[in-house]
């Protein structure tokens, strides 16, 4: 198996702009539609709880035993020495014409072919996969209802450097305008050209660093910290102060 990476700290803080809070933490709960914020920076072991910070009580369940490493973000995160690291979490239930946000803090150098999920939504009521390419190793959006389309990132993630990682869906705009679109380290990196839907009705079980809740597929290789899920599209500005604020 390979090793997971070890988390350390980003660099010098600055304050953020354009209204937005100016912590860390202040912005995280003011984003918009926050549906669940997992800090992840409990001593991970089979059946522990991830407490959700969003204030929705949407805490999770650890699948498996992990080491506590330095926080990304905040104190600590969620780090294991071997593959196999997962946290189940509760259901999500797609509106037509959904908005969604999902973000999270990701390290790894792992360079296998590996499929490696960061937060996904692929239980017995499939929606996406938020992930990592298992060739160029960049971001990677795959949504499964009514049909699998994927928009692949530029940039490679897996260079051993800690990432705020997102992707925004916006089902309401046209394709030409990207409904979706990835973000590395507050910086667009990718928006998808060509129409794109996730169905109304669906209803699946998320999951970190796995397919969806419970699955023991797709696993994460790598550390995962600060992840959450918004029921709304997060703007560019609004980004870009998230990752301003990252070390505040």
């Amino acid at each position: 198996m390979n090793p997971w990476a070890v988390m350390q700290r980003f660099g010098p803080s600055t304050s953020g702009g354009g209204g937005f809070p100016s912590t860390w933490n202040a912005a995280m709960a003011a984003l918009p539609g926050l549906w669940g914020w997992w800090k992840l920076d409990e001593t991970a072991a089979n059946g522990v709880t991830a407490a959700d910070s969003s204030g929705n009580g949407r805490s999770g369940t650890y699948l498996t035993a992990g080491t506590r490493g330095t926080g990304l973000i905040g104190a600590s995160a969620f780090s294991q020495t071997t593959l196999g690291a997962s946290v189940s979490l509760p259901q999500y239930s797609f509106p037509t014409n959904a908005k969604i946000t999902v973000g999270a803090v990701i390290k790894t150098s792992i360079s296998s072919s590996d499929e490696q999920q960061i937060l996904s939504g692929d239980s017995s009521s499939r929606a996406f996969q938020f992930r990592k390419n298992v060739t160029t190793h960049a971001l990677e959006f795959v949504t499964i209802n009514p049909s699998v389309t994927i928009t692949t990132g530029v940039a490679a993630i897996n260079d051993g450097n800690p990432h705020l990682v997102m992707v925004v869906v916006d089902q309401t705009l046209p394709a030409a305008s990207g409904v979706v679109k990835l973000y590395v380290d507050g910086v667009l990196d990718k928006a998808s050209t060509t129409a794109i839907t996730i169905s109304g009705g669906l209803s699946p079980f998320l999951g970190i660093g796995t397919r969806s809740g419970g699955d023991n597929t797709g696993l994460w290789g790598g550390s995962i910290d600060e992840c959450f899920f918004c029921a709304d599209a997060l703007a560019a500005d609004r980004i870009a102060a998230l990752w301003a604020v990252r070390n505040s």
